[in-house]
């Protein structure tokens, strides 16, 4: 590079933003008043989205009791697709038949439900899926916690007890105590038969008590006939 060249005189450096220059305070306060409007949007929508939350949750409460106990709503959706689109000719079993008949009591307890799904995406639909099967969960907590008090003083006026079932205390509960066991034991057994009441405590093969079992409390004294279990059964004083 030649003297010459190092020495010239440069050229000016232009500002192309051709911005003005204002108070450093004042833009500082439009900033904050900008960031201020955008928390108070957001609070918006996050008040918006807890309503909605609260709305569908409460509105879930009644499924399980109205509606179905244990099927998924989405089960009741999709069953009820299949039939919109095989149309009356199609063939259903007696499960898809119980599917139906739940889908209607859905669209009976929660008549919005039907437009609600139609204007939402899936990922919405899924959301709000959940948020009614929470308040079906809550729901059927707040009856177990309810009940757990309600049924320790029914059993305790019923058996006549001295020793009192207490609800805060599990451990002498269920096949434990006699009065629980003789409630609880199956109809088609007799808990007043010393093998039957051993069998299953010790949880033998011969005396297992499953889901399929019903208690001798569903019926009318306590009692029920064993070649027709139907017979006086939910007749029970509870």
């Amino acid at each position: 590079m030649s003297a010459s060249e190092t020495n010239s005189p440069q050229a000016p450096i232009t500002d192309v933003s051709l911005s003005v220059q204002t108070s450093p305070h004042a833009r500082a306060k439009r900033k904050i008043a900008a960031l201020m409007d955008e928390i108070k949007i957001l609070k918006q929508d996050k008040a918006i989205k807890q309503r909605k939350t609260t709305y569908y949750v409460s509105q879930g409460r009644a499924i399980c009791r109205i509606v179905a106990l244990y099927t998924p709503i989405e089960d009741l959706i999709t069953e009820n697709d299949r039939r919109c689109e095989c149309g009356p000719s199609g063939n259903s079993t007696m499960a898809q038949d119980h599917l139906q008949h739940g889908y209607i009591e859905l669209a009976k307890a929660l008549p919005w439900l039907h437009e609600k799904i139609a204007c939402l995406d899936p990922e919405e639909s899924e959301d709000m899926f959940r948020k009614l099967k929470r308040g079906a969960d809550s729901a059927c907590g707040d009856d177990t916690a309810t009940l757990k008090e309600l049924v320790a003083s029914w059993v305790n006026i019923e058996c006549h007890l001295t020793t009192l079932i207490r609800s805060d205390n599990k451990h002498h509960h269920g096949f434990v105590s006699d009065a629980c066991g003789r409630l609880l034991c199956p109809a088609e057994w007799s808990w007043e038969d010393p093998v039957v009441r051993a069998g299953i405590c010790d949880c033998t093969i011969a005396f297992i008590v499953s889901e399929n079992s019903w208690p001798s409390y569903m019926y009318e004294n306590y009692k029920a006939d064993a070649a027709n279990l139907e017979h006086g059964l939910m007749k029970l004083k509870l």
